[in-house]
Order: structure tokens, then C-alpha cells, then sequence
């Protein structure tokens, strides 16, 4: 299986067959140097929102600042599905967080939101260690999605109180589904309900995870207040670190993406 490797400066410039494209950066350094890319091999180029080019390597130049050169063979560009998958992850400790951010990415979710919850074990209260997580989320999104050849890499967006979070469902496109093992209302059920002409109604997919502890009666009661619903997965409590996967596989499912 040929490797991804990504290149936001390619979008909004022109990739045609027969065009020659040059790879430099930490891109360049993990194909060249790690991978031990070779002239004549094939690989794909992204850049990152939507377009990847199947490119044959035509020259290697390793050294201190590796780079190599390849000649466009084809371009494809994956259309965007009408409705957002949106992953509001809280924040939990021991690095759960950020499995379930590589997990959401590979099951296709587009957009991740970080939520300091009440329980949130984890707070980073401080904006240098904020900045430091959402950076690393970041990384992550973009090596799960490398991994899962994906066209598009998810974008983390700033840490959200739960206000914040809940005044999402005000908006009537945007659907707010928020994942508590003791609610009675099936996720499968409440998507099936809806059905996929329903949920394109939506722009907006929204999968609030809770902490370790769970999420609170007071900020349950807040998002229900703006319009949230509070849904469960199954009989079966699941780790934040799965739960979002969970979530989203049920919703391709219903979406008709898988």
C-alpha cells in the first residue's frame, strides 16, 4: 500500500498529470529518511483539504534538509458528505483523550472539540499547557488520518466550556448528541428514528463524550436546556477512549457512509 504524505501548501493550486511536485519539510524528512523513499516508487500527495495525487518519485535528495520530487500521475478529490461528524471530547487523563481522538479520526469525524468538563480530571487552567494539548491534538488528527488515507484532516478547535458546548444545539441545523450510559434512549434508535433524510436535515453531527466520572445532572440538564439530547450507546458502560467510535461507527451506519 502506497503512503500519504501531506502538503497544505498545494491548496488552491493547480495538480495536473504530468505536473512535477516537490515535498520539503518534516514531510520530506519521515518519507526520505524514515520510510526510505526511493526514486520510481509511488506514493500520494494531500493537501490536506480534499484533493490527493497519486505521484511517481522521480528523485531523492537526502541530507540535512531531505526533500524529493515527483511527477503527478492522477488527482482525486473526495467530495465533502453534507453533514459534519463533530467530536466533543472532555478532557481525561492518562492519555484517553488522545486515543479517542485517534480513534474519531479514523472513523471519519471532521471536526474535534476539547470540553473541560466538571469531572474533568485533567483541567489545563493554565494557556500555555492549552495550547501545548491542542497543538499535540492536532498532530495526532494528522497521523491517524495519514495512516487512514484520508483527504481531509479533522481540525481541533479551542477548549470549550460546557456553556460553550451546550449553546451549539441552539443552532437548528446543528445536532447535539450527548453520550450517557444511563440514559433509556438508544443512540441506534434515536438515528434510526430520524432516519438518513432526517439527519441531513442537519449540517451537524455533534458526540459530547464525558470525563472518567461521567458527565454531571447540572451540565446534563444545561445541554437539555439548550436542546441537547442525552442518548446511550448500549446496555454496556464504555470508556471515554471508546466511546466516540462507537458513536460515529453507528452514525455512518445511519448516514448511509458505510
Amino acid at each position: 500500500m502506497a503512503h500519504l504524505y501531506y502538503d497544505s501548501g498545494l491548496i488552491g493550486a493547480p495538480i495536473k498529470p504530468g505536473k512535477t511536485l516537490t515535498l520539503t519539510g518534516e514531510e520530506a524528512r519521515h518519507a526520505v529518511t524514515v520510510a526510505r523513499l526511493r526514486a520510481g516508487e509511488q506514493v500520494y500527495l494531500g493537501d490536506t483539504d480534499g484533493r490527493i495525487a497519486t505521484v511517481q518519485v522521480t528523485k531523492v535528495l537526502p541530507g540535512k534538509n531531505p526533500l524529493f520530487h515527483a511527477e503527478v500521475l492522477s488527482v482525486r478529490t473526495v467530495t465533502k458528505h453534507p453533514v459534519e461528524l463533530v467530536l466533543a471530547q472532555a478532557l481525561v487523563k492518562g492519555g484517553r483523550d488522545e486515543m479517542a481522538v485517534q480513534q474519531s479520526t479514523e472513523f471519519g469525524v471532521n471536526q474535534i472539540l476539547p470540553w473541560r468538563a466538571q469531572r474533568s480530571v485533567v483541567q489545563w487552567q493554565d494557556c500555555a499547557k492549552v495550547d501545548k494539548m491542542l497543538t499535540k491534538w492536532q498532530k495526532i488528527t494528522r497521523e491517524a488520518s495519514k495512516q487512514s488515507l484520508r483527504a481531509r484532516v479533522p481540525k481541533v478547535h479551542k477548549l470549550h466550556s460546557p456553556k460553550q458546548l451546550a449553546q451549539l444545539a441552539a443552532d437548528e441545523h446543528t445536532l447535539v448528541l450527548v453520550l450517557d450510559p444511563w440514559q433509556n434512549l438508544r443512540l441506534s434508535n434515536e438515528l434510526v428514528g430520524l432516519g438518513e433524510a432526517g439527519l441531513k436535515h442537519y449540517s451537524r453531527i455533534v458526540f459530547a463524550i464525558g470525563p472518567e466520572g461521567g458527565i454531571t445532572e447540572s451540565e446534563l440538564q444545561l445541554f437539555a436546556d439548550h436542546g441537547a439530547r442525552a442518548v446511550t450507546v448500549g446496555e454496556t458502560v464504555l470508556r471515554s477512549a471508546s466511546a466516540a467510535a462507537a458513536a460515529l461507527a453507528v452514525c455512518n451506519l445511519a448516514l448511509g457512509v458505510w
